[in-house]
């Protein structure tokens, strides 16, 4: 091959073998380039790729002159890409990070709503008013403590910063843990409850802090474990008809599981290595404020729904709470199933609007399969319930409108916790203290002949609230753009 000619090769033969390797002669320095650079002909997707590998490897205009005897390294580039024509390896699929765990799922909702029961197995049936006032402070405080806590822990732990999720969620935990108990001592105080209601309210916050910690670092049978014993106890406590000679042992066995629980939260956050990105920021609290003000509404809404049932006992507090919490395992499972879906419908789909609609409908799908889980958790709670209120169908049918009305915050709750989940804050948020403010008007503000019955009216804010999201998330995460 002589100085400043290019060979004149014929073009390839269509149904023949592409010349993927080039002619075995190595004697000649272009053949033996184009042998070196094979992999980078055969990927390349356009001439000047193959010229900026040359440049990068030191082949510039100068060299191809005098060693490839060609005017400049394009005309290398082109006469290598002639050579060894490209034929691109297709990349290897992105495997899809959601993946249901079921049982992991239900588990974790298990976690959060079963310690319910030991509240029921130890509140007393005619709990007065200082004693389910400082139950739900410690559960208005609790709640959205933990709620932020985990926003820092996963935040921290998405961004490979482990050593700085571990030393954040011991300390929150400790800080979080002592303004619970704290709070729960002051009312208690000036209210005048006893000091068993209020270490087992205390205990009940501690343990949803405890067990927020331990779920962030995926300890859940851990955790399972540490609380199995106290579950034992309150079931066969309750199955018994809550003997009173028996309520001291079962306090024990409850005090010992808590304190095991949060030895195990101890434990697990220890021997932190050193962040890698320094202390808590500022703009992570700022970050985490809507996760714990939407943790204190929506516990808010909740509290508003259970006590909304004219009885005197504590029971369908708990009873309505309880299906809930058990409810938001289901709850993580399908949104968990709709992401997954949403990211394979990117692979498989080709229209922004086909896509728009079979993620609107998987939507629909993810929240009525929650919604009938909700709904078989609730009717069971108020089964439960019911014995405990007076004979009379009044209660009790105004107790299973309340249960309506907590399947359907249920539903509300997997929307906005669907729009969290893509970063979508205000609009959950917004919606969640409008519904919060109608709501406490209905059941605490004075009578009124123009106002409906507070436990049908609540039906009917709740479900306003849970139509509003269910529009708003259609539109909004049937956009391609949030499942990139």
């Amino acid at each position: 091959m002589s100085a400043g000619t290019v060979p004149e090769l014929a073009p390839p033969v269509l149904g023949a073998p592409s010349p993927a390797h080039p002619p075995a002669d190595l004697d000649d320095p272009v053949l033996r380039l184009a042998t070196e650079m094979r992999s980078v002909c055969l990927n390349a997707v356009d001439v000047l790729e193959i010229a900026a590998a040359l440049e990068a490897q030191g082949v510039n205009d100068r060299a191809a002159r005098h060693r490839y005897g060609l005017p400049d390294v394009f005309a290398l580039a082109e006469l290598l890409h002639r050579l060894v024509p490209p034929r691109p390896v297709e990349p290897a699929e992105e495997p899809c990070p959601w993946r249901p765990r079921p049982v992991t799922h239900v588990l974790r909702g298990a976690l959060f709503g079963l310690p319910g029961v030991c509240t029921a197995a130890l509140a007393p049936a005619g709990a007065g008013v200082a004693q389910v006032v400082v139950l739900v402070v410690a559960l208005l405080v609790s709640w959205p403590l933990g709620q932020g806590l985990a926003y820092v822990g996963w935040s921290r732990l998405g961004r490979s910063d482990r050593g700085g999720a571990l030393r954040l969620l011991r300390r929150g935990f400790l800080l979080a843990s002592a303004l619970t108990v704290a709070a729960v001592a002051g009312f208690a105080l000036a209210l005048g409850a006893g000091p068993t209601q209020a270490a087992l309210a205390g205990g009940q916050g501690v343990y949803l802090l405890g067990a927020t910690v331990l779920l962030v670092l995926g300890a859940e049978w851990w955790l399972l474990a540490a609380l199995a014993p106290a579950l034992l106890a309150c079931g066969a406590h309750l199955a018994l008809g809550q003997p009173g000679g028996l309520v001291s042992p079962v306090r024990l066995v409850v005090l010992a599981c808590l304190v095991a629980v949060v030895v195990l939260a101890l434990v697990r956050t220890r021997g932190a290595p050193a962040p890698t990105q320094g202390r808590l920021r500022w703009a992570e609290l700022g970050a985490a404020l809507p996760h714990a003000l939407f943790g204190l509404v929506a516990a808010g809404v909740l509290l508003v729904v259970a006590v909304g049932v004219p009885t005197t006992t504590t029971h369908p507090v708990v009873w309505s709470a309880v299906p809930l919490s058990l409810s938001m395992g289901a709850a993580e499972w399908n949104l968990t199933w709709f992401r997954r879906r949403t990211f394979l419908l990117l692979r498989r789909t080709s229209h922004t609007r086909r896509f728009a609609r079979r993620a609107r409908l998987a939507l629909l799908v993810a929240c009525v399969r929650y919604l009938v889980v909700a709904a078989a958790l609730t009717a069971a709670g108020t089964a439960l319930s019911t014995s405990s209120l007076s004979t009379g169908e009044g209660p009790a049918a105004e107790l299973v409108l309340s249960g309506a009305a907590s399947v359907v915050v249920g539903g509300a709750l997997f929307l906005a916790l669907s729009l969290q989940a893509f970063g979508i804050n205000t609009v959950a948020l917004a919606t969640s203290v409008v519904a919060l403010a109608v709501d406490v008007v209905f059941v605490f503000g004075p009578a009124s002949p123009a106002w409906p019955d507070p436990v049908l009216a609540q039906v009917g804010v709740v479900g306003a609230w849970f139509a509003v999201l269910l529009g708003y998330a259609g539109t909004v995460l049937g956009r391609a753009s949030l499942h990139g």
